[in-house]
């Protein structure tokens, strides 16, 4: 029996699926699936970034590349890891076998890693095969095609002269000039022009290189530069707007004070009893002073009462070293 909304065990998936839809992608088998891929290649990942020695020869270019194959699970894919699981009656080695299959079909990483292991084993004319094979098979793959090229490149050196070398290795620098694999390529490839006088042109290319890296420097310090400049005026835009409600703050102080005693002038005889009184009486003006200061740093957000002890600790600081 199909599953629909008449065949559904839980309301949930059924009437009232339109609301629960979402949570598909979080809480639905498929979504379950999806995350043990993505922990058993995120885990392989970063077995490669110990690294792990029988994992050192993957590129680590290609890590995104198996991360799409989580970022693009389908329910047809999850549904081909369902099958397996038949077979294997295991889910999670299911899935194991399920990455091994997408594996398969980038046939040119399965390749590029055949011929580096040829390389480090010193089977040059093995890494010049592959090498052909991957320029039928992947020509347009600028992430592994340098590096299928470098490899291509140090072998000629092993079993030609350094002639040939040299000239593969500015060919690979020239045609692929964004690759990672371009620096230890020029590395190469100054030793041998400098060793054996080829004549190849590459100090110019260098040259070129260290006029783009100071010119990416130059323009990171304008930048920080600017950002310090930027930071600068606006303390400075700050401390003027302070000083602006500093003054009219002092300015207005003597009426404010003024206004809080008016009902004393009308007042012809007050008699207290106790004492303290009299200090009660001149507390209450005060107070009503400070709350003119507090609606005023409610008002403006600038805390009035620091900048007033700030500015008589400075006149303080002034006077004592005009006495010096």
């Amino acid at each position: 029996m199909d599953l629909n909304l008449l065949t559904a065990i839980s309301p949930v998936d059924g009437r009232y699926r339109g609301k629960t839809e979402p949570l598909v992608e979080y809480f639905s088998e498929y979504a379950l699936i999806r995350y043990r891929v993505r922990v058993e290649i995120e885990y392989f990942i970063t077995l490669c970034e110990l690294p792990l020695p029988q994992l050192a020869s993957f590129p680590t270019e290609l890590f995104e590349r198996l991360r799409q194959i989580y970022k693009d699970f389908t329910t047809d894919d999850a549904q081909r890891v369902k099958d397996i699981e038949k077979v294997t009656n295991h889910d999670v080695k299911a899935v194991e076998y399920f990455i091994k299959e997408q594996e398969k079909g980038m046939e040119s990483t399965n390749l590029y890693s055949k011929t580096f292991d040829a390389y480090k084993k010193g089977q040059y004319q093995r890494v010049r095969m592959n090498v052909e094979k991957a320029r039928e098979l992947c020509p347009d793959d600028t992430l592994l095609m340098p590096r299928f090229e470098f490899l291509d490149a140090v072998s000629i050196g092993q079993l030609e002269v350094v002639d040939s070398m040299a000239y593969a290795l500015y060919r690979l620098v020239q045609k692929y000039p964004e690759s990672s694999i371009k620096p230890h390529a020029m590395e190469v490839l100054l030793k041998a022009n400098e060793m054996y006088s080829l004549g190849l042109p590459v100090e110019s290319a260098r040259q070129k290189e260290k006029e783009a890296a100071a010119a990416e420097k130059l323009k990171a310090k304008e930048a920080e530069a600017a950002k310090k400049a930027a930071e600068k005026k606006a303390e400075a835009q700050k401390k003027m707007g302070e000083a602006s409600v500093l003054e009219m703050y002092l300015q207005a102080l003597p009426e404010v004070v003024k206004n809080a005693a008016a009902p004393l002038s009308q007042t012809d005889k007050i008699v207290m009893y106790g004492d303290g009184n009299s200090t009660k009486l001149l507390r209450d003006v005060m107070q009503s002073s400070n709350q003119v200061m507090e609606g005023l740093s409610e008002a403006t957000g600038l805390d009035v009462k620091s900048m007033i002890s700030g500015f008589m600790g400075g006149k303080a600081a002034a006077a004592t070293e005009e006495k010096k």
